[in-house]
């Protein structure tokens, strides 16, 4: 009795026992042109996987407020309505630009927005299916032809997508230049800010560079049947724009009457966070003279300034912003390394309080501050650094051998005065780039040049240059034990050794070497000079 009620339900409710198939078996099985779509099944499965013949040409997206509808688009109509099953329509825009609905009037739809077209679908469907939801999706698009004219090389009919925009010629144009040896040449005589598109008997200018740099979807409309698109060789070079400074891009844009400030700022990336604003300069030519006029502006407040063919810009940087000045601390401190410093006010004993204080064999005697933007700029002796040592004077030699020897750019420095005494008076203002230098105590002199043997020895306190001399073995057979230096490690300085020279840690005795006689190249030499007294002479006695 029970199984009886229920089939009569099933009966009267319209209800029907589905068989245990895939929902896209069960889609198969439709070959009607409204086809069912059990819920769980998406648009894609729809496409891959039933026999439904909704060819798709929509391989990218198109923005729905400005794409045109025409003859040729596809469109798939999808009702939802309440119960097991959806509804799905397809439907091509026919030539006369209608689509047609499932008992619902037809809808005359080109030339319309894609937006407005989904629109005036979604209201007619749902006067019929008040309670379902409807949803219009773009499957395919038509095939459109454009002609090319102008300064181009490439000219005639081109065939493209409805869903192509203006760029799209500039870069098909460039693909069959690629054969052409000199592409780019071609390619940059021609205007990319001033490209004529002829719709319907107008004509309408734009602007692909304000596009591309700055997302302007309103100099890139989508291309319709017919349109025909003129190019114009791109302006000389005394009409554009060049713009320097304080701006991500440097660069110089073609000139577009209209163009100002704020577009050339905005083509170049934009301010940098170091320019000043309020020092935007401008060099403007007197009419045909190459006398200009200097104007300065202001940013944002003079955006809207016009600007004209052959301006230039100059984005000022604001003076010393962010300026990264720091020191290098190196040696027998806690925490060597880079210090950042203000030029001027930090103090060389602020910096050492901040790597930590010395450590306990810190070397003070031995301790030097580097200015190393004085040996950058010390370009006379570069100058004969790089000369040929025989043709500088002797004061030039002086100068060369002494600067050699001696470091210029160490900057005079008590270190024992300044960090044992506490002396205020021997602290230095440090600048960019210096270089503290802190050795470790190693007790050793160093022993060069002709002794028996030379090296490293350790520091005895109070012995002079020749005890060490001794304690390396004496003097070598051709030493030149009357020209022994006493190179102070401090300062660099080659001093004439004598007993009244203290020898200090880390100094350098250097002993010269007599050069070898070579009696050969002394006859050899000789000879010829020999030779020219002996005619001088014959002469002088035929008279």
């Amino acid at each position: 009795m029970i199984k009886n009620v229920i089939y009569i339900l099933i009966l009267i409710t319209g209800w029907r026992i589905v068989s245990a198939q895939s929902p896209l078996d069960q889609l198969r099985e439709d070959n009607s042109d409204v086809t069912r779509i059990v819920p769980g099944v998406g648009l894609s499965d729809l496409k891959n996987s039933i026999g439904l013949n909704i060819p798709t040409s929509l391989s990218v997206p198109v923005d729905e407020n400005s794409y045109v509808v025409d003859s040729g688009d596809q469109f798939v109509i999808k009702v939802d309505r309440k119960g097991p099953a959806i509804k799905l329509y397809p439907s091509t825009v026919t030539p006369d630009g209608i689509v047609t609905l499932p008992d619902a009037p037809s809808v005359f739809v080109r030339g319309k927005r894609l937006k407005d077209v989904k629109k005036m679908l979604k209201n007619h469907l749902k006067r019929l299916y008040p309670d379902a939801t409807v949803e219009v999706y773009l499957n395919g698009i038509h095939p459109i032809n454009v002609e090319i004219t102008g300064y181009t090389p490439v000219r005639g009919s081109i065939n493209v997508q409805s869903s192509d925009r203006l760029n799209t010629v500039p870069a098909l144009i460039y693909n069959q230049l690629q054969s052409i040896d000199d592409t780019l040449g071609i390619w940059r005589k021609i205007s990319r800010r001033r490209l004529e598109l002829r719709r319907q008997g107008q004509d309408h200018m734009y602007d692909l560079l304000r596009y591309e740099l700055l997302g302007d979807s309103t100099q890139n409309p989508y291309l319709q049947h017919g349109d025909v698109i003129r190019f114009y060789a791109a302006n000389t070079l005394y009409s554009r724009i060049q713009i320097t400074g304080a701006v991500y891009e440097p660069n110089s844009f073609e000139f577009r009457r209209g163009d100002k400030l704020g577009d050339m700022l905005q083509f170049s990336g934009g301010l940098q966070p170091a320019a000043d604003s309020g020092r935007i300069e401008l060099a403007r030519f007197n009419r045909q003279t190459s006398m200009f006029n200097r104007i300065v502006l202001t940013y944002p407040e003079d955006k809207d300034f016009a600007l004209q063919a052959d301006d230039r810009i100059y984005a000022r940087f604001k003076k010393e912003y962010h300026q990264k000045r720091e020191v290098w601390v190196a040696g027998a401190v806690e925490y060597p390394g880079l210090y950042p410093i203000h030029e001027g006010q930090s103090t060389l004993s602020e910096i050492l309080k901040q790597a930590g204080g010395l450590l306990d064999n810190a070397d003070l005697t031995s301790a030097q501050l580097l200015r190393t933007r004085l040996y950058k700029t010390d370009k006379e002796y570069q100058r004969l650094a790089q000369s040929n040592i025989q043709f500088l004077n002797e004061i030039e030699k002086s100068y060369l051998r002494i600067s050699t020897r001696q470091l210029p750019f160490v900057v005079n420095v008590d270190f024992e005065a300044l960090l044992t005494k506490h002396d205020t008076g021997a602290d230095v203002l440090l600048v960019d780039k210096d270089r503290i230098v802190i050795p470790r105590k190693n007790r050793s002199v160093v022993i060069k040049g002709a002794v028996e043997h030379p090296g490293v020895y350790s520091y005895m306190p109070g012995w002079n240059y020749e005890q060490y001399i001794e304690h390396a073995g004496g003097y070598a057979p051709r030493a030149k034990n009357f020209s022994v230096k006493i190179i102070k490690h401090a300062s660099g300085n080659w001093l004439d050794a004598g007993n009244d020279i203290p020898v200090e840690e880390n100094d350098v005795i250097f002993v010269p070497q007599r050069d070898d006689f070579n009696w050969y190249e002394l006859i050899k030499d000789g000879i010829p000079i020999a030779a020219q007294i002996a005619t001088v002479i014959l002469l002088f006695n035929r008279r």
